[in-house]
């Protein structure tokens, strides 16, 4: 794995649109479609970019012209000739950003997308050996397609996820993601041309009526290399991973690169990565890293479950005091993903280890919000 090392190839840039931060957002929305994310410079220094997600988490369903560009840019690291592929992994990861900025002098020449990264992981054969079902996320978070859009901006808020499986009786239909609720905005004033449905309230929009219908899917024991070349084939972030035509999970260009980060698949068994504690938290790092080894050596007790790794990134939040999510690698059942928040650090990790506790002691595959099922789940089937 030595040419992961190596620096970035400076053909692997490509061209994007700049703007500055004054420049209203509806005025940018054709660009971010044609180039997945552009840049936003102030005073002609890079300030950051703008993709669908941010615009979907930063915005509203009612962009405005005097909403300036600026307000939804996300600051993401640079590339530059000196850095590494491992290095810019870790940045797609961290920052969950579909295009990094490639600064070339004193300006940004053009960015890094995320699918050319995907094609030299693809290239060098660093996940030729994994399966679709070492690395997928669980459990999968569904959506009735009965549920109003803003039930469903509730429920990626809740999971913390980024899509959300859209079922239809109980049975695979769509998927809804960040991009689905920005291309849904209706209002845009001065431009019916881009209004894809009537104006109307956004509690009175149905999921079913603007998800991605026939969501592409992948079986759990198919490669990931497999995966990869999907992804890459239909410009999409995530796949729905199934077994024997059932849900039971899925795949993101997240969990991909998360693996590199852990070793390409070979992950140290109960291997603990914590991140964003900052300076003021360093000192709670060993006592946080031992209760995770704790979590990990209660689970390991249930026998047919194995935790090869857990990565831990904390935020603290004004508003709520810290935000904790969590990833828990397993060596049979893919990839565990939670989020808890509360007001101190040692209460709100007891609750996120109960959580992540309770998710892989019930063996719940898929987690279903709706107006009709709220909660609900399906169970793992029996291997």
């Amino acid at each position: 794995m030595r040419e992961i090392f190596e620096n970035v190839p400076e053909e692997l840039v490509s061209k994007t649109a700049t703007y500055d931060q004054k420049v209203p957002i509806t005025s940018i929305l054709d660009a971010v479609e044609k180039f997945g994310a552009v840049v936003i410079t102030k005073d002609d220094s890079y300030m950051g970019i703008v993709d669908q997600r941010s615009i979907s988490k930063r915005g509203s369903l009612r962009l405005e012209d005097r909403f300036a560009s600026g307000k939804f840019a996300k600051k993401v690291p640079v590339v530059t000739s000196t850095t590494s592929i491992s290095e810019a992994i870790d940045y797609f990861y961290h920052f969950a950003t579909k295009a990094l900025p490639y600064m070339k002098g004193n300006s940004v020449s053009g960015v890094i997308n995320r699918d050319s990264m995907l094609k030299v992981v693809l290239s060098m054969h660093l996940l030729s050996k994994s399966k679709v079902g070492d690395i997928m996320s669980t459990p999968l978070i569904a959506i009735d397609s009965e549920a109003s859009v803003t039930q469903a901006q509730n429920a990626l808020g809740q999971h913390q996820v980024n899509r959300l499986a859209v079922l239809s009786g109980g049975k695979l239909m769509g998927i809804l993601t960040h991009r689905n609720i920005v291309k849904y905005t209706p209002e845009l004033k001065g431009s019916e041309s881009r209004r894809t449905y009537p104006v109307r309230e956004k509690a009175e929009v149905t999921v079913g009526q603007i998800c991605s219908r026939n969501p592409r899917t992948i079986e759990s024991d198919a490669t990931v290399d497999d995966a990869i070349r999907q992804l890459v084939g239909q410009n999409i972030s995530s796949l729905i991973a199934t077994r024997s035509g059932k849900a039971i999970g899925v795949i993101t260009v997240r969990d991909i690169f998360e693996t590199i980060i852990q070793g390409g698949g070979k992950k140290a068994r109960e291997k603990i990565l914590i991140s964003g504690l900052g300076e003021d938290g360093e000192e709670f790092r060993t006592e946080i890293s031992d209760s995770l080894s704790k979590m990990a050596e209660r689970i390991n007790k249930f026998g047919n479950v194995d935790v090869s790794y857990i990565s831990l990134n904390v935020k603290p939040v004004k508003t709520r005091g810290y935000e904790l999510k969590a990833r828990v690698g397993l060596e049979k059942g893919g990839t565990i993903y939670t989020s808890v928040s509360g007001f101190t650090l040692d209460r709100t990790l007891k609750a996120l280890e109960d959580t992540i506790y309770r998710i892989i002691k019930s063996e719940k595959e898929v987690i279903v919000t709706s107006t009709r099922e709220a909660d609900s789940t399906y169970d793992r089937e029996e291997e």
